[in-house]
């Protein structure tokens, strides 16, 4: 007599039969899934390179139809920052033009708000009024004490009073922006394709110096190689720019053309013309000195001295691919 509680027994090949059925319905699920987010958030890009000046450019943006025409425009776009600020506005105002009273293009005064603001950050370590020391070495290979001493009265950026749509400049003071050409240029491409498609990805590389777009597929970070003494290692960088590097540059603090003190540097932050004038600062900077700035500044670093590596605010962090160090 049934009960109504027996267990009816089921024949193992149905079993089985229906665990593979169920089991490839998962597997099919999973692959359209698969497909269509592939679809969906794998981006196509196009690489587009150039030697200019010396410069090796590579410009990575999305593959659209007008991939092509936005490249073109784009690496104009750097060029014509870098001419404009090589030659004609390499030192403002022009060696016969000594007006107090200064009324620069937008573009060119929007740059020089952007340096004064690094220049009282860095409380002088970086300063864009450097002109007349470069007017100085552009006429003379080895300035005399009593010139070089001339040149470096006539600089400071408290000498530069921002007045309606232009600056005042007092001491006979000159800006010398050549020194920010290149990132300058390398930020303005980046606004120039944001300007031209907004949700654009991708990066602008001038030699081993970056500035990223927007994140590989609007969600992953790039990946950048450094060389470390013992080992060639990855980063990952989703925002902002990294430059790197030795320096020779002219320095605020002691009126000369000087290499670098440290053999080696990267910074990351914001934008390129942020990262290469960081460096500047540091420039002439004993380790000790530097450390503290570095850690004043919180810049997100790496330099080499005496051969030995050392990273700063949460560089390390980079190595990782999950990494939050630029959020």
């Amino acid at each position: 007599m049934k009960t109504g509680f027996e267990i009816e027994s089921i024949d193992p090949s149905k079993r089985i039969k229906r665990t593979w059925i169920f089991t490839f319905f998962v597997i099919g699920v999973l692959m359209v899934l698969l497909y269509v987010i592939t679809m969906i958030y794998n981006t196509e890009y196009v690489s587009f390179t150039e030697e200019y000046k010396g410069m090796n450019i590579r410009l990575v943006i999305e593959k659209t139809d007008h991939a092509d025409e936005y490249a073109q425009r784009a690496l104009l776009e750097f060029k014509r920052i870098v001419e404009k600020y090589t030659t004609q506005y390499a030192i403002i105002p022009f060696e016969e033009d000594q007006r107090a009273v200064y009324y620069p293009d937008s573009e060119t005064l929007g740059l020089i708000r952007k340096l004064s603001m690094i220049a009282e950050f860095s409380g002088g370590l970086y300063d864009y009024t450097l002109g007349n020391l470069a007017l100085l070495y552009n006429e003379q290979d080895q300035p005399t004490e009593e010139t070089l001493d001339d040149a470096i009265e006539k600089a400071g950026f408290f000498n530069v009073e921002f007045i309606e749509g232009g600056i005042k400049l007092y001491n006979d003071v000159k800006l010398y922006l050549k020194p920010v050409v290149v990132p300058f240029a390398m930020d303005s491409v980046v606004a120039f394709l944001k300007n031209m498609y907004e949700k654009q990805t991708g990066y602008i590389q001038v030699d081993r110096n970056l500035a990223i777009i927007g994140k590989r597929n609007s969600s992953t970070d790039w990946m950048d190689t450094i060389n470390l003494p013992a080992e060639e290692k990855v980063i990952y960088v989703g925002k902002g720019a990294v430059w790197r590097g030795q320096l020779n540059e002219l320095s605020s603090v002691t009126g000369q053309y000087e290499t670098s003190a440290f053999e080696w540097g990267i910074v990351i932050s914001e934008s390129a013309l942020q990262s290469k004038t960081a460096m500047m600062a540091l420039n002439v900077l004993e380790r000790e000195k530097a450390i503290e700035y570095i850690n004043k500044w919180s810049l997100i670093s790496g330099f080499r001295y005496d051969d030995e590596m050392e990273f700063f605010n949460g560089f390390e962090g980079l190595f990782f691919n999950d990494n939050k160090v630029m959020e």
